[in-house]
């Protein structure tokens, strides 16, 4: 069993960026979910209440990330990983945790921003003093980025294939915005993974993804239909969840400059 593939999304919510290989640090793979939209009352922005966020493409080069909105947009936002502002003198809540010292990025970004969802918004920034803890029920002492509760989130090749088999359209993984993509032997072996290895690294899943509408988002478009969530609520809801993938943190944190590769093999 393999990694077929790894992902980020510098900016939470907008379009992810393919890697071949990444760092690992304890808030997930390395500047994902570092940036975060927020609006004019600090609330963070994602696509549930704003699907087209998934037609801005990211893109990274060096310490440059760059920004289109879509493909008849010319204007590209560029800035660097060093452009931080001042910081934002209140915390950043996403969902149940919050992270504190916050910081904007610059009054640029934040009008391109604005002009194209045509509403008051701003681009932030968690930097290393930035702590936003994991929620202490499934896990203790871990931290997380903007992501929406875990460091990583881990699927598994095999159980999209089993949706596919149940959908009329096929869809794409990047529908479930995943980091690290397996390819499995059977669909939703993932569910009874516990401690595993990715080379010498050190994982552990100590919770089950639950999912959400932005499944039903086609992320080329930005429309929306039911038919993913309502496919996969006939056969993994749990509780009052409907599942996919496993969220994972890194406990292999004393090993600096650590990576992972696509290719690396796990190890259960």
């Amino acid at each position: 069993m393999k990694i077929q593939s790894l992902h980020i999304y510098p900016i939470k919510s907008l379009g992810g960026i393919s890697l071949k290989e990444s760092k690992l640090t304890s808030r997930g793979l390395y500047l994902d979910r570092r940036y975060i939209l927020v609006d004019a009352q600090y609330k963070f922005l994602t696509q549930r209440d704003i699907p087209q966020l998934c037609l801005f493409q990211v893109d990274l080069k060096s310490d440059l990330i760059s920004v289109i909105f879509n493909q008849q947009d010319t204007d590209v936002l560029t800035y660097s990983l060093n452009e931080i502002g001042s910081a934002l003198n209140q915390e950043v809540a996403v969902f149940d945790s919050s992270a504190k010292n916050v910081r904007f990025v610059s009054d640029r970004i934040d009008k391109w921003f604005s002009e194209r969802l045509e509403m008051k918004c701003h681009l932030v920034y968690m930097p290393e003093d930035s702590i936003r803890p994991v929620s202490p029920k499934y896990i203790q002492h871990e931290i997380v980025s903007f992501a929406d509760g875990y460091p990583f989130l881990i699927t598994n090749t095999a159980s999209l294939d089993f949706l596919n088999g149940q959908l009329e359209q096929p869809i794409t993984m990047n529908r479930f915005r995943p980091n690290i993509v397996v390819a499995g032997d059977s669909p939703f072996e993932e569910d009874h993974w516990t401690d595993f290895k990715i080379g010498n690294q050190q994982f552990t899943t100590p919770k089950k993804c639950g999912r959400c509408q932005v499944v039903n988002i086609d992320p080329t478009t930005g429309l929306a239909s039911k038919e993913v969530l309502k496919t996969l609520n006939a056969y993994r809801k749990q509780g009052n969840k409907v599942i996919f993938g496993m969220n994972g943190c890194w406990m292999s944190k004393e090993e600096e400059d650590a990576v992972i590769r696509v290719g690396d093999g796990l190890e259960f």
